[in-house]
């Protein structure tokens, strides 16, 4: 689905977020994998680069078939974005995913969200 605000995408217990900076392609990689293997929804923030939105409209086409949130944001800096992220997304663990990672198999997500609520195990 499209958004056009972080606080507009709907409260869920756990959220993976993945950010394209011009790299529509190993973005798609990304996506799809993750899609495949967290077991939970699914949103990428696209922030363009040089004005170009050449990739939200990619992305926008992939919604026709796959089932992800989308979202455009200003490019800014790293620090920036993740304090937006963090601020305004509700959700109550948010996974960030490079946008260059591909997922094998769900064993490292499985394993973080059995641990999750144990105090004192991740970030």
């Amino acid at each position: 689905m499209l958004y056009q605000s972080l606080s507009d995408i709907p409260q869920v217990r756990e959220r993976a977020v993945i950010i394209n900076v011009g790299t529509r392609f190993v973005t798609t990689l990304s996506l799809l994998s993750a899609l495949k293997r967290t077991g939970m929804p699914v949103l990428l923030i696209d922030c363009p680069f040089n004005n170009h939105t050449d990739d939200y409209d990619y992305f926008t086409e992939m919604l026709k078939v796959y089932d992800f949130d989308l979202i455009q944001l200003p490019l800014k800096h790293h620090g920036d974005t993740l304090d937006a992220i963090f601020l305004n997304l509700k959700a109550d663990y948010i996974l960030l995913i490079d946008s260059d990672l591909e997922l094998l198999d769900n064993n490292v997500v499985g394993l973080m969200c059995k641990f999750a609520d144990r105090k004192n195990i991740f970030g």
